[in-house]
């Protein structure tokens, strides 16, 4: 997936002192690929990659951070033998960050999960000692609510992630919903948190004791770079960023309509949903309940584009993150593989039903959809095949929807297994794909009455298109209503400009045609 084409990743170096030769390093013993260098700013003939190991079958690696890798530091001028030294000995490792004195190496650890994603430690190797040690570790059971859960959703290190001092690191991660920037000591591991619940603050980079953040909300569109003393916490300085539309070069200050829109962070269960809506609606509104994919990600409290256009045309939007979500702890994250199809189903009904209970006079009930993509779509098609009573109709984008099929043909067959709680053995035995169709929203079509849109990328190596064609057909074939939009140039995000466009505004037009408008007469 979003690979095809490319070759395998490698390293190579770039002589631009003398004749500009170019010299592909091979990988360390037993890596097929390697990627992510960092020279030393002690010793340029020292470098820092990372290193994954072969299988006997590639599998996707986008969105998927479970992987096998590894840290590694090699001399460039020793010669005779593979002169790699392995960072550590972790199952999973990334990002390695050189401190700015050359002395150590920061980088993003794990034992190993099965997980697409999970949680990741932050560990320093010291390079005179060649030892490992944590700054912050794997918090396993912790509660969001009161205390930092770990760090999570972050593919990398910042390039700059240390202070010139090299006494602290700034880390983007989540906290429950909120993508959040960690301030931590290398010292003792102690971290401040940089944000709050609702809005989203993101660091962009780090200079001497200065970390410039970026910060915006659900309901901000173009939010504020912040200047934080990463000492004190202090905010040294905040610029309003220009508003999303154009901008001139002449211009000194930018000036954007106020927001009417509204977001409400709602803990339900152990988790937490938000809820998007528009403060000014004078009537209820029909409630759009969007589950993420995944499912080991999470629905941020962040500006979404596509969120916002179906709030301002007359929605309220509810992003549940269930059990199984990023951001939220590993006890609850790994609490969902093997249940996918009930505990994740069971979640986003008690957040529907939490937000109707909590906003009655801003809500219809009796006007609730679901719109999913990926593993969201797979929870769509469950909710209204389980859930009749409440979900009134379906917009499904590349869905999972018969998982046993996609053992052989999706690049990330792993994913079935694990997310089906079945062993992995390809080709799956009879048992296995047995335990599949249970778990698919397609053993239980015959109880979908509600109106489907389907949105299928042709290029998708995911989760392959024949997943929602033949679920399109089987539907038409009980005489089910369902329409179906291909893109022929697109892959699982559906991402290219054209193809977001059409197919949210065809969501917005299928919403109004199943629900009736944005209010209620």
């Amino acid at each position: 997936e979003k690979y095809v084409g490319v070759h395998r990743p490698a390293v190579f170096l770039l002589n631009l002192l003398e004749d500009g030769a170019v010299e592909k390093l091979e990988p360390p013993k037993g890596a097929a690929f390697e990627g992510q260098p960092a020279f030393s700013p002690a010793d340029s003939r020292t470098l820092a990659t990372v290193a994954w190991t072969g299988a006997s079958r590639t599998l996707g690696l986008i969105y998927c951070f479970n992987r096998p890798s590894a840290v590694t530091v090699r001399d460039l001028d020793e010669t005779g033998g593979d002169s790699s030294v392995r960072v550590g000995s972790d199952q999973i490792a990334r990002s390695p960050v050189w401190r700015p004195d050359g002395g150590a190496v920061a980088f993003l650890g794990s034992p190993g999960f099965a997980t697409h994603d999970g949680p990741v430690a932050l560990r320093v190797w010291d390079a005179s000692t060649r030892k490992t040690r944590d700054v912050v570790p794997i918090e396993r059971d912790a509660n969001y609510r009161s205390a930092c859960p770990g760090i999570w959703a972050c593919p990398r290190l910042l390039s700059d992630c240390w202070t010139d001092d090299g006494a602290t690191i700034v880390v983007n991660s989540l906290w429950g919903s909120a993508p959040t920037a960690l301030v931590v000591d290398v010292a003792d591991g102690s971290l401040r948190r940089v944000g709050g619940p609702g809005s989203s603050h993101k660091a962009l980079c780090v200079s001497r004791n200065i970390a410039v953040i970026h910060t915006t909300s659900p309901v901000i569109p173009s939010g504020a770079l912040l200047s934080v003393d990463v000492s004190s916490g202090d905010v040294l300085a905040s610029l309003a960023c220009p508003p999303l539309g154009v901008v001139t070069k002449a211009s000194s200050s930018f000036d954007s309509a106020e927001s009417t829109l509204a977001c409400d962070v709602l803990p339900v269960g152990e988790t937490e949903a938000w809820l998007l809506r528009d403060e000014g609606a004078s009537t209820k509104r029909p409630l759009v309940v969007v589950p993420h994919g995944g499912p080991h990600s999470c629905s941020v409290t962040a500006y979404n584009g596509a969120l916002a256009f179906l709030a301002a045309s007359g929605y309220a939007v509810l992003c549940p993150n269930y059990r199984g979500s990023t951001g939220f702890g590993a006890r609850l994250l790994n609490s969902l593989p093997g249940r996918c199809g009930t505990q994740d189903v069971e979640d986003v009904v008690a957040a529907t039903e939490a937000a109707l209970a909590r906003f009655p006079d801003v809500l219809d009930a009796d006007r609730v959809a679901v719109v999913g993509g990926s593993h969201g779509g797979f929870l769509g098609a469950h909710l209204v095949a389980q859930h009749p009573e409440l979900f009134k109709c379906a917009a499904l984008r590349n869905p999972v929807t018969n998982v046993g099929l996609m053992t052989g043909v999706s690049d990330i067959p792993d994913w079935c297994a694990v997310e089906g709680g079945v062993p992995a053995s390809w080709p799956a035995p009879p048992s296995a794909l047995e335990a599949l169709w249970a778990k698919s929203p397609v053993s239980r079509i015959d109880a979908i009455s509600a109106p489907v849109l389907l949105a299928i990328g042709l290029k998708d190596r995911r989760v392959p298109p024949s997943q929602g064609i033949d679920f399109y057909h089987a539907l038409r074939a009980r005489g089910k209503p369902c329409r179906m939009l291909t893109y022929p140039d697109d892959d699982h995000a559906l991402d290219t400009p054209r193809t977001a466009a059409d197919h949210w505004c065809e969501i917005a037009a299928f919403l109004g045609e199943a629900l009736g408008e944005g209010s209620s007469s």
